[in-house]
């Protein structure tokens, strides 16, 4: 994975995983699979997905 280096030294990864316009029901899976492969930004693009986010979190 590439990373960008913040001006305050802290690397960012280049790519991100987006949770846009997926379902509740799926935010969950796609999530869980996107960190598996190694995806550590994710873009939870709307409130209603955070609640998914956070129990994915706790994985």
């Amino acid at each position: 994975m590439e990373y960008a280096t913040l001006n305050n030294g802290v690397r960012m990864p280049r790519v991100g995983y987006g949770v846009y316009q997926v379902s509740s029901e799926e935010c969950e899976r796609c999530v869980l699979d996107a960190l598996e492969v190694g995806y550590r930004a994710i873009d939870t693009a709307t409130v209603e997905m955070l609640t998914t986010m956070g129990k994915t979190r706790q994985v």
